[in-house]
């Protein structure tokens, strides 16, 4: 019954219907492929982008650059804290204005992305130890 609806479609519009129809399910296919090779492309970026971060994590120098420039922000900042509560007569100056909203955004930003690296560094030695 299928066989001969097709047979009458196909006759009425003349071979057409096919036509557009293998055209459309190569369109599909040609889609199909490139979103393949769009996630393999994906993968191997992450994969390297991973290569580097174990490289670069293991090495002493990367590992200290960002507390060696947050450090003397934090002790800046405690230090004024101290001196303005207790009046210690330090005589400590905040820092000018542009620098003063850099100093509050390079402590913030580490005391928030430190918590997360350290659960990323955690999840990945879980992953390899499992």
């Amino acid at each position: 019954m299928v066989s001969v609806l097709t047979s009458i479609v196909s006759w009425l519009t003349g071979g057409v219907l096919d036509k557009l129809l293998a055209v459309y399910s190569k369109r599909q296919d040609t889609d199909a492929l490139i979103a393949v090779e769009t996630i393999k492309a994906e993968l191997e970026t992450r994969k390297l982008q991973k290569e580097l971060l174990v490289a670069e994590g293991g090495w002493w120098v990367t590992r200290l650059i960002r507390p060696l420039i947050v450090y003397p922000f934090v002790l800046h900042v405690g230090a004024i804290a101290l001196d303005s509560t207790f009046t210690m007569g330090w005589g400590i100056a905040k820092l000018p204005s542009p620098y003063e909203s850099l100093e509050q955004t390079i402590i913030l930003s580490y005391f928030l992305s430190r918590p997360f690296e350290k659960i990323g560094r955690n999840f990945m030695d879980y992953l390899r130890n499992k």
